[in-house]
Protein backbone atom coordinates (compact mmCIF):
# COMPACT_ATOMS: atom_id res chain seq x y z
CA UNK A 1 0.00 0.00 0.00
CA UNK A 2 2.95 2.44 1.29
CA UNK A 3 4.24 2.21 -2.39
CA UNK A 4 0.67 2.62 -4.59
CA UNK A 5 0.50 5.60 -2.17
CA UNK A 6 4.03 6.78 -3.35
CA UNK A 7 3.21 5.93 -6.83
CA UNK A 8 0.21 7.58 -6.92
CA UNK A 9 1.98 10.93 -5.53
CA UNK A 10 4.41 11.54 -8.51
CA UNK A 11 1.06 12.36 -10.44
CA UNK A 12 -1.37 14.43 -9.41
CA UNK A 13 -3.97 15.59 -12.06
CA UNK A 14 -5.00 18.76 -12.81
CA UNK A 15 -8.59 19.72 -12.94
CA UNK A 16 -9.99 22.53 -15.37
CA UNK A 17 -12.74 23.45 -13.35
CA UNK A 18 -10.84 23.77 -9.81
CA UNK A 19 -8.50 25.58 -11.55
CA UNK A 20 -11.20 28.17 -12.81
CA UNK A 21 -12.69 28.08 -9.68
CA UNK A 22 -9.55 28.73 -8.11
CA UNK A 23 -9.48 32.25 -9.72
CA UNK A 24 -12.97 32.99 -8.41
CA UNK A 25 -11.37 31.80 -4.87
CA UNK A 26 -8.39 34.38 -4.84
CA UNK A 27 -10.29 36.98 -6.06
CA UNK A 28 -8.55 39.72 -3.83
CA UNK A 29 -5.17 39.23 -5.68
CA UNK A 30 -6.51 39.66 -9.22
CA UNK A 31 -8.66 43.04 -7.59
CA UNK A 32 -5.12 43.97 -5.85
CA UNK A 33 -2.82 43.32 -8.88
CA UNK A 34 -5.54 45.20 -10.92
CA UNK A 35 -5.67 47.97 -8.71
CA UNK A 36 -1.38 48.58 -8.32
CA UNK A 37 -0.99 48.30 -12.11
CA UNK A 38 -3.42 50.75 -12.65
CA UNK A 39 -2.02 53.27 -10.65
CA UNK A 40 1.10 52.21 -11.94
CA UNK A 41 0.71 52.92 -15.36
CA UNK A 42 -1.50 55.74 -14.88
CA UNK A 43 1.47 57.39 -12.33
CA UNK A 44 4.06 56.70 -15.00
CA UNK A 45 1.82 58.56 -18.27
CA UNK A 46 0.98 61.61 -15.98
CA UNK A 47 4.13 61.73 -14.30
CA UNK A 48 5.59 61.88 -18.54
CA UNK A 49 2.94 64.07 -19.43
CA UNK A 50 3.23 66.56 -16.76
CA UNK A 51 7.32 66.73 -17.24
CA UNK A 52 6.61 67.36 -20.91
CA UNK A 53 3.94 70.08 -20.45
CA UNK A 54 6.03 71.99 -17.94
CA UNK A 55 9.54 71.72 -19.21
CA UNK A 56 10.11 74.66 -20.22
CA UNK A 57 11.99 75.34 -24.03
CA UNK A 58 15.66 74.76 -23.41
CA UNK A 59 18.01 77.63 -24.80
CA UNK A 60 19.88 77.53 -27.99
CA UNK A 61 22.92 79.05 -27.02
CA UNK A 62 24.96 80.67 -30.68
CA UNK A 63 22.15 79.35 -32.74
CA UNK A 64 19.94 81.76 -34.73
CA UNK A 65 16.30 80.60 -35.47
CA UNK A 66 17.28 80.24 -39.19
CA UNK A 67 19.74 77.32 -38.19
CA UNK A 68 17.16 76.08 -35.96
CA UNK A 69 15.18 75.62 -38.80
CA UNK A 70 18.01 74.73 -40.85
CA UNK A 71 18.88 72.11 -38.76
CA UNK A 72 16.09 69.81 -38.60
CA UNK A 73 15.80 66.94 -41.12
CA UNK A 74 12.42 66.12 -42.67
CA UNK A 75 10.79 63.78 -39.93
CA UNK A 76 11.77 65.96 -37.44
CA UNK A 77 9.84 68.99 -39.12
CA UNK A 78 7.28 67.40 -39.53
CA UNK A 79 6.93 66.02 -36.18
CA UNK A 80 6.71 70.02 -35.17
CA UNK A 81 4.03 70.75 -37.99
CA UNK A 82 2.19 67.32 -36.09
CA UNK A 83 2.58 69.36 -32.68
CA UNK A 84 1.82 72.88 -34.26
CA UNK A 85 -1.25 71.22 -35.80
CA UNK A 86 -2.68 69.43 -33.00
CA UNK A 87 -1.89 72.43 -30.87
CA UNK A 88 -4.33 74.69 -33.17
CA UNK A 89 -6.99 71.47 -32.66
CA UNK A 90 -6.68 71.67 -29.14
CA UNK A 91 -7.49 75.71 -29.37
CA UNK A 92 -9.55 75.59 -31.63
CA UNK A 93 -12.14 72.78 -29.41
CA UNK A 94 -11.39 74.18 -25.78
CA UNK A 95 -12.54 77.93 -27.64
CA UNK A 96 -15.29 76.03 -29.06
CA UNK A 97 -16.61 74.33 -25.84
CA UNK A 98 -15.91 77.35 -23.68
CA UNK A 99 -17.81 79.72 -25.65
CA UNK A 100 -20.70 77.62 -27.09
CA UNK A 101 -23.85 78.04 -25.43
CA UNK A 102 -25.00 74.21 -26.47
CA UNK A 103 -21.48 73.04 -25.24
CA UNK A 104 -22.52 74.24 -21.46
CA UNK A 105 -25.92 73.40 -21.65
CA UNK A 106 -26.55 70.30 -19.13
CA UNK A 107 -27.31 67.73 -21.38
CA UNK A 108 -29.19 65.72 -18.39
CA UNK A 109 -31.45 68.52 -17.76
CA UNK A 110 -31.75 70.52 -20.86
CA UNK A 111 -34.24 73.51 -20.88
CA UNK A 112 -36.08 73.49 -24.62
CA UNK A 113 -39.22 75.32 -26.09
CA UNK A 114 -40.81 72.82 -28.94
CA UNK A 115 -42.52 75.27 -31.42
CA UNK A 116 -45.27 73.35 -33.52
CA UNK A 117 -46.63 75.20 -36.86
CA UNK A 118 -48.71 74.31 -39.90
CA UNK A 119 -49.31 76.18 -43.13
CA UNK A 120 -52.37 77.08 -44.70
CA UNK A 121 -52.63 77.79 -48.38
CA UNK A 122 -52.37 76.17 -52.15
CA UNK A 123 -48.27 75.87 -52.18
CA UNK A 124 -48.39 74.77 -48.16
CA UNK A 125 -45.94 72.15 -49.16
CA UNK A 126 -43.65 74.55 -50.67
CA UNK A 127 -43.48 76.86 -48.19
CA UNK A 128 -42.87 74.54 -45.72
CA UNK A 129 -39.69 73.99 -47.35
CA UNK A 130 -39.09 78.03 -47.84
CA UNK A 131 -39.48 78.45 -43.65
CA UNK A 132 -37.15 74.98 -43.15
CA UNK A 133 -34.60 76.45 -45.59
CA UNK A 134 -34.68 79.62 -44.23
CA UNK A 135 -34.05 78.48 -40.24
CA UNK A 136 -31.21 75.18 -41.89
CA UNK A 137 -29.52 77.96 -43.90
CA UNK A 138 -29.12 80.30 -40.74
CA UNK A 139 -30.28 83.37 -42.11
CA UNK A 140 -33.15 83.47 -39.11
CA UNK A 141 -29.77 83.36 -37.12
CA UNK A 142 -28.83 86.47 -38.70
CA UNK A 143 -32.13 88.26 -38.21
CA UNK A 144 -32.47 87.30 -35.10
CA UNK A 145 -29.20 89.20 -34.17
CA UNK A 146 -30.46 92.33 -35.81
CA UNK A 147 -32.58 92.44 -32.75
CA UNK A 148 -30.45 92.17 -30.18
CA UNK A 149 -29.86 88.63 -28.98
CA UNK A 150 -26.29 89.08 -27.99
CA UNK A 151 -24.86 84.95 -29.07
CA UNK A 152 -22.61 84.71 -31.64
CA UNK A 153 -24.07 83.53 -35.47
CA UNK A 154 -21.97 79.92 -34.97
CA UNK A 155 -22.94 79.31 -31.52
CA UNK A 156 -26.54 80.98 -31.84
CA UNK A 157 -27.55 78.33 -34.87
CA UNK A 158 -26.39 75.28 -32.75
CA UNK A 159 -29.45 76.33 -30.53
CA UNK A 160 -32.25 76.28 -32.90
CA UNK A 161 -33.33 73.00 -35.51
CA UNK A 162 -36.13 71.77 -37.35
CA UNK A 163 -37.01 68.43 -35.67
CA UNK A 164 -38.28 65.22 -38.24
CA UNK A 165 -42.10 65.81 -38.65
CA UNK A 166 -44.01 62.49 -37.48
CA UNK A 167 -47.65 64.32 -37.72
CA UNK A 168 -50.21 62.58 -40.16
CA UNK A 169 -50.02 65.95 -42.16
CA UNK A 170 -46.22 66.40 -42.46
CA UNK A 171 -45.81 68.12 -45.46
CA UNK A 172 -47.79 70.89 -44.23
CA UNK A 173 -45.95 70.83 -40.94
CA UNK A 174 -42.48 71.69 -39.54
CA UNK A 175 -41.30 71.35 -35.61
CA UNK A 176 -38.65 74.41 -34.13
CA UNK A 177 -36.97 73.13 -31.51
CA UNK A 178 -35.01 76.05 -29.47
CA UNK A 179 -32.36 75.20 -26.62
CA UNK A 180 -30.41 77.77 -24.14
CA UNK A 181 -28.35 77.68 -20.97
CA UNK A 182 -31.90 78.36 -18.95
CA UNK A 183 -35.55 78.61 -18.68
CA UNK A 184 -35.35 82.26 -18.97
CA UNK A 185 -32.88 82.06 -21.57
CA UNK A 186 -34.80 79.33 -23.94
CA UNK A 187 -38.04 81.43 -23.57
CA UNK A 188 -36.80 84.49 -24.34
CA UNK A 189 -34.65 83.22 -27.62
CA UNK A 190 -38.14 80.93 -28.40
CA UNK A 191 -39.47 83.92 -28.36
CA UNK A 192 -36.96 85.67 -31.03
CA UNK A 193 -37.65 82.65 -33.44
CA UNK A 194 -41.50 82.94 -33.25
CA UNK A 195 -41.15 86.95 -34.29
CA UNK A 196 -38.71 86.59 -37.10
CA UNK A 197 -40.65 83.31 -38.56
CA UNK A 198 -43.70 85.17 -38.11
CA UNK A 199 -41.64 88.39 -39.94
CA UNK A 200 -40.48 85.74 -42.78
CA UNK A 201 -44.33 84.78 -43.30
CA UNK A 202 -45.26 88.50 -44.59
CA UNK A 203 -42.22 88.71 -46.54
CA UNK A 204 -42.90 85.62 -48.16
CA UNK A 205 -47.00 86.89 -48.65
CA UNK A 206 -45.32 90.00 -50.04
CA UNK A 207 -43.57 87.98 -52.52
CA UNK A 208 -46.82 86.68 -53.42
CA UNK A 209 -46.62 83.43 -51.36
CA UNK A 210 -49.55 83.96 -50.03
CA UNK A 211 -50.12 81.57 -47.06
CA UNK A 212 -51.04 81.88 -43.30
CA UNK A 213 -48.63 80.92 -40.84
CA UNK A 214 -50.09 79.18 -37.36
CA UNK A 215 -48.91 78.36 -34.51
CA UNK A 216 -50.52 75.41 -33.31
CA UNK A 217 -48.59 74.74 -29.93
CA UNK A 218 -45.68 75.99 -27.51
CA UNK A 219 -44.43 73.63 -24.87
CA UNK A 220 -41.65 74.69 -22.52
CA UNK A 221 -40.10 71.28 -21.68
CA UNK A 222 -36.51 70.36 -19.27
CA UNK A 223 -35.30 66.51 -21.48
CA UNK A 224 -32.54 64.89 -21.46
CA UNK A 225 -30.68 65.19 -24.38
CA UNK A 226 -28.67 61.92 -24.91
CA UNK A 227 -27.22 63.21 -28.65
CA UNK A 228 -25.52 66.46 -26.91
CA UNK A 229 -24.31 64.40 -23.80
CA UNK A 230 -22.44 62.08 -26.37
CA UNK A 231 -21.25 65.13 -28.55
CA UNK A 232 -20.43 66.89 -25.17
CA UNK A 233 -18.48 63.57 -24.32
CA UNK A 234 -16.77 63.39 -27.10
CA UNK A 235 -15.45 66.06 -27.77
CA UNK A 236 -13.85 66.44 -24.57
CA UNK A 237 -12.05 62.87 -24.31
CA UNK A 238 -10.63 64.12 -28.48
CA UNK A 239 -9.64 67.32 -26.90
CA UNK A 240 -7.86 65.24 -23.68
CA UNK A 241 -6.37 62.66 -25.92
CA UNK A 242 -4.87 65.51 -28.39
CA UNK A 243 -3.87 67.05 -25.04
CA UNK A 244 -1.74 63.75 -24.19
CA UNK A 245 -0.39 62.85 -27.77
CA UNK A 246 1.17 66.48 -28.17
CA UNK A 247 2.64 66.33 -24.43
CA UNK A 248 4.25 62.53 -25.42
CA UNK A 249 5.43 64.63 -29.31
CA UNK A 250 7.41 67.89 -27.02
CA UNK A 251 9.16 65.05 -24.83
CA UNK A 252 10.75 63.50 -27.44
CA UNK A 253 11.39 66.87 -29.33
CA UNK A 254 15.00 68.16 -28.84
CA UNK A 255 15.98 71.45 -28.82
CA UNK A 256 15.88 72.82 -32.22
CA UNK A 257 12.59 71.32 -32.75
CA UNK A 258 11.30 72.95 -29.74
CA UNK A 259 12.18 76.37 -30.63
CA UNK A 260 10.58 76.22 -34.30
CA UNK A 261 7.51 75.00 -32.22
CA UNK A 262 7.48 78.11 -30.57
CA UNK A 263 8.30 80.27 -33.11
CA UNK A 264 5.60 78.36 -35.51
CA UNK A 265 3.12 78.69 -32.34
CA UNK A 266 3.00 82.48 -32.12
CA UNK A 267 0.96 82.08 -35.75
CA UNK A 268 -1.89 79.97 -34.18
CA UNK A 269 -4.77 82.45 -33.46
CA UNK A 270 -7.85 81.34 -32.49
CA UNK A 271 -10.46 84.16 -32.94
CA UNK A 272 -12.68 84.63 -29.95
CA UNK A 273 -14.31 86.86 -27.97
CA UNK A 274 -11.27 88.37 -26.00
CA UNK A 275 -8.39 88.83 -28.43
CA UNK A 276 -6.20 90.34 -25.94
CA UNK A 277 -6.27 87.31 -23.69
CA UNK A 278 -5.50 85.22 -26.29
CA UNK A 279 -2.71 87.25 -27.55
CA UNK A 280 -1.30 87.16 -24.38
CA UNK A 281 -1.25 83.42 -24.24
CA UNK A 282 0.51 83.46 -27.51
CA UNK A 283 3.16 85.20 -26.10
CA UNK A 284 3.23 83.08 -22.83
CA UNK A 285 3.66 79.91 -25.29
CA UNK A 286 6.56 81.59 -27.15
CA UNK A 287 8.86 83.09 -23.70
CA UNK A 288 8.36 79.21 -22.92
CA UNK A 289 5.91 79.82 -20.05
CA UNK A 290 3.00 77.77 -21.81
CA UNK A 291 0.54 76.54 -19.14
CA UNK A 292 -0.63 73.10 -20.54
CA UNK A 293 -3.70 71.36 -18.77
CA UNK A 294 -2.01 67.90 -17.83
CA UNK A 295 -5.21 65.42 -17.14
CA UNK A 296 -5.14 61.65 -15.90
CA UNK A 297 -5.11 59.25 -18.66
CA UNK A 298 -7.98 56.78 -17.90
CA UNK A 299 -6.87 54.98 -20.98
CA UNK A 300 -3.51 54.52 -19.78
CA UNK A 301 -4.95 52.79 -15.90
CA UNK A 302 -7.53 50.68 -17.65
CA UNK A 303 -4.43 49.34 -19.86
CA UNK A 304 -2.22 48.91 -16.40
CA UNK A 305 -5.75 47.19 -14.86
CA UNK A 306 -6.46 44.87 -17.74
CA UNK A 307 -2.54 44.19 -17.28
CA UNK A 308 -2.62 43.44 -13.32
CA UNK A 309 -5.33 41.35 -13.32
CA UNK A 310 -3.52 38.97 -16.47
CA UNK A 311 -0.47 39.08 -13.97
CA UNK A 312 -2.44 37.78 -11.11
CA UNK A 313 -3.85 35.29 -13.40
CA UNK A 314 -0.60 34.34 -14.25
CA UNK A 315 0.58 34.14 -10.72
CA UNK A 316 -2.38 32.16 -9.44
CA UNK A 317 -2.32 29.51 -12.45
CA UNK A 318 1.59 29.19 -11.25
CA UNK A 319 0.77 28.85 -7.62
CA UNK A 320 -1.65 26.12 -8.31
CA UNK A 321 0.20 23.91 -10.58
CA UNK A 322 3.39 24.22 -8.36
CA UNK A 323 1.08 24.06 -5.03
CA UNK A 324 2.27 21.44 -2.43
CA UNK A 325 -1.15 21.39 -0.87
CA UNK A 326 -4.00 18.74 -1.29
CA UNK A 327 -6.71 20.36 -3.76
CA UNK A 328 -9.41 18.70 -3.74
CA UNK A 329 -10.87 15.92 -1.96
CA UNK A 330 -10.69 13.19 -4.87
CA UNK A 331 -7.01 13.19 -3.93
CA UNK A 332 -8.02 11.67 -1.00
CA UNK A 333 -8.68 8.15 -2.93
CA UNK A 334 -6.73 8.73 -5.85
CA UNK A 335 -3.69 9.72 -4.33
CA UNK A 336 -3.32 7.78 -0.73
CA UNK A 337 -5.45 5.11 -1.94
CA UNK A 338 -7.62 5.87 1.28
CA UNK A 339 -11.04 6.27 2.24
CA UNK A 340 -12.97 9.72 2.68
CA UNK A 341 -15.25 9.30 5.59
CA UNK A 342 -16.77 12.97 5.04
CA UNK A 343 -16.30 16.70 4.08
CA UNK A 344 -16.76 19.53 6.54
CA UNK A 345 -17.94 23.20 6.08
CA UNK A 346 -18.88 25.80 8.51
CA UNK A 347 -20.40 28.12 6.24
CA UNK A 348 -20.88 31.69 8.43
CA UNK A 349 -16.51 31.70 8.08
CA UNK A 350 -16.51 31.99 4.71
CA UNK A 351 -16.92 35.55 2.33
CA UNK A 352 -19.75 35.81 0.11
CA UNK A 353 -17.53 35.01 -3.06
CA UNK A 354 -16.49 31.67 -1.36
CA UNK A 355 -19.48 31.07 -0.51
CA UNK A 356 -20.60 31.53 -4.44
CA UNK A 357 -17.48 29.36 -5.16
CA UNK A 358 -18.33 26.55 -3.14
CA UNK A 359 -22.37 26.67 -4.96
CA UNK A 360 -20.70 26.50 -8.05
CA UNK A 361 -18.34 23.57 -7.18
CA UNK A 362 -21.06 21.47 -5.47
CA UNK A 363 -23.51 22.73 -8.15
CA UNK A 364 -26.47 19.75 -8.24
CA UNK A 365 -25.16 18.21 -5.11
CA UNK A 366 -27.55 18.90 -1.87
CA UNK A 367 -26.70 21.23 0.34
CA UNK A 368 -26.42 19.90 4.12
CA UNK A 369 -26.16 21.97 7.74
CA UNK A 370 -23.11 21.91 9.53
CA UNK A 371 -24.71 19.54 11.84
CA UNK A 372 -26.25 17.43 9.35
CA UNK A 373 -22.19 16.93 8.19
CA UNK A 374 -20.99 16.09 11.13
CA UNK A 375 -23.84 13.24 11.80
CA UNK A 376 -22.78 11.91 8.16
CA UNK A 377 -18.91 12.06 9.16
CA UNK A 378 -19.98 9.63 12.89
CA UNK A 379 -22.18 7.49 10.96
CA UNK A 380 -18.98 6.96 8.35
CA UNK A 381 -16.43 6.28 11.41
CA UNK A 382 -18.77 4.20 13.06
CA UNK A 383 -18.96 1.89 9.84
CA UNK A 384 -15.15 1.85 8.82
CA UNK A 385 -14.88 0.82 12.19
CA UNK A 386 -17.76 -2.13 12.12
CA UNK A 387 -16.04 -3.52 8.90
CA UNK A 388 -12.46 -2.59 10.26
CA UNK A 389 -13.64 -4.57 13.70
CA UNK A 390 -12.47 -1.93 15.81
CA UNK A 391 -14.01 0.01 18.86
CA UNK A 392 -10.98 2.69 18.90
CA UNK A 393 -9.91 5.38 16.84
CA UNK A 394 -6.73 7.43 16.76
CA UNK A 395 -7.25 11.25 15.53
CA UNK A 396 -4.31 12.58 14.00
CA UNK A 397 -3.31 14.88 11.26
CA UNK A 398 -0.85 17.41 10.15
CA UNK A 399 -3.47 20.30 11.07
CA UNK A 400 -5.14 18.81 13.88
CA UNK A 401 -4.60 21.77 16.56
CA UNK A 402 -6.24 24.35 14.38
CA UNK A 403 -9.26 21.92 14.10
CA UNK A 404 -12.78 23.82 15.69
CA UNK A 405 -12.40 22.40 19.28
CA UNK A 406 -16.68 22.44 18.78
CA UNK A 407 -16.22 20.06 15.85
CA UNK A 408 -13.80 17.81 18.01
CA UNK A 409 -16.47 17.74 20.61
CA UNK A 410 -19.21 17.12 18.29
CA UNK A 411 -17.62 13.46 16.76
CA UNK A 412 -16.46 12.64 20.19
CA UNK A 413 -19.73 12.79 21.81
CA UNK A 414 -21.76 11.46 19.02
CA UNK A 415 -19.33 8.43 18.28
CA UNK A 416 -19.47 7.56 22.66
CA UNK A 417 -23.03 7.10 21.91
CA UNK A 418 -22.24 4.41 18.93
CA UNK A 419 -19.45 2.49 21.78
CA UNK A 420 -16.21 3.95 19.83
CA UNK A 421 -13.23 5.61 22.00
CA UNK A 422 -11.60 8.39 20.73
CA UNK A 423 -8.35 9.40 21.13
CA UNK A 424 -6.63 12.91 20.32
CA UNK A 425 -3.27 13.03 19.19
CA UNK A 426 -0.94 15.08 17.18
CA UNK A 427 0.94 14.73 14.00
CA UNK A 428 2.61 11.36 14.27
CA UNK A 429 5.62 12.14 11.74
CA UNK A 430 6.64 14.76 14.47
CA UNK A 431 6.03 13.37 17.89
CA UNK A 432 7.47 10.03 18.61
CA UNK A 433 5.30 9.43 21.74
CA UNK A 434 2.04 10.25 19.25
CA UNK A 435 3.22 7.17 17.38
CA UNK A 436 3.37 4.91 19.97
CA UNK A 437 -0.15 5.96 21.31
CA UNK A 438 -1.68 5.36 17.63
CA UNK A 439 0.12 2.27 17.77
CA UNK A 440 -1.19 1.13 20.68
CA UNK A 441 -4.80 2.02 19.57
CA UNK A 442 -4.32 0.25 16.37
CA UNK A 443 -6.62 2.09 14.10
CA UNK A 444 -5.84 6.02 12.81
CA UNK A 445 -7.91 8.41 11.14
CA UNK A 446 -6.75 11.44 9.71
CA UNK A 447 -8.13 14.99 10.06
CA UNK A 448 -6.65 17.36 7.05
CA UNK A 449 -7.66 21.07 5.44
CA UNK A 450 -8.14 21.53 2.01
CA UNK A 451 -5.29 24.16 0.28
CA UNK A 452 -3.57 23.75 3.75
CA UNK A 453 -2.47 20.27 4.58
CA UNK A 454 0.94 19.03 2.54
CA UNK A 455 0.95 16.42 0.23
CA UNK A 456 4.21 15.33 1.72
CA UNK A 457 2.88 15.81 5.40
CA UNK A 458 0.23 13.61 4.68
CA UNK A 459 2.74 10.54 2.76
CA UNK A 460 4.44 10.64 5.39
CA UNK A 461 2.08 10.07 8.11
CA UNK A 462 0.55 7.52 6.52
CA UNK A 463 3.95 5.77 5.28
CA UNK A 464 4.50 5.57 8.97
CA UNK A 465 1.49 3.98 9.74
CA UNK A 466 1.97 0.90 7.18
CA UNK A 467 5.63 0.61 8.59
CA UNK A 468 3.93 -0.43 11.95
CA UNK A 469 0.82 -2.42 10.99
CA UNK A 470 -1.66 0.67 12.09
CA UNK A 471 -4.60 0.13 10.00
CA UNK A 472 -5.97 3.72 8.13
CA UNK A 473 -9.64 3.78 8.26
CA UNK A 474 -9.78 6.91 6.31
CA UNK A 475 -9.57 10.75 6.11
CA UNK A 476 -12.07 13.41 7.66
CA UNK A 477 -11.55 16.87 5.04
CA UNK A 478 -12.28 20.06 6.55
CA UNK A 479 -13.18 22.22 3.59
CA UNK A 480 -12.48 25.74 5.12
Amino acid sequence: MSDNRKENKKEIDLELKDILLEFLRRWKIIVLFSIIFGLIFGAMRYRKDYAAAHTPAPEVKNTTLEDAYADLDKDQYERVILAVSLKAAIDSKSLYMNESVLMNINAHAEDAVILQYSVEGAEAENIVNSYVNYINSGSIVSDINKEGVHVAEGYLSELIEVLPNQTEDAMKNFTVKVMNSDAESVGLLADAVNDQLTTYAAKLNENNQTHILNLDSRKQVQIIDEALAEKQDAYAQETEDQQNKLASIKADMNANQLRVYLDMEKDIFIWGDDEEEQTETAEDSVSGTEVVKVSINKKQIMIGAVAGAAIAVVYIFLAYLLSTRIRTKDEVESIYQTRLLGTVRKEEKDHPIEKFVWKLENFGHKKLLYEQQVQMLISNIYIACRDRKTDSIYLSGSILETVDKDLLTMLEAGLKQKNIHVVFGDAINYNAEELLRAAEVGSVIFIERRRKSYYSEILSEMQLCDANNIQILGMIMLEN
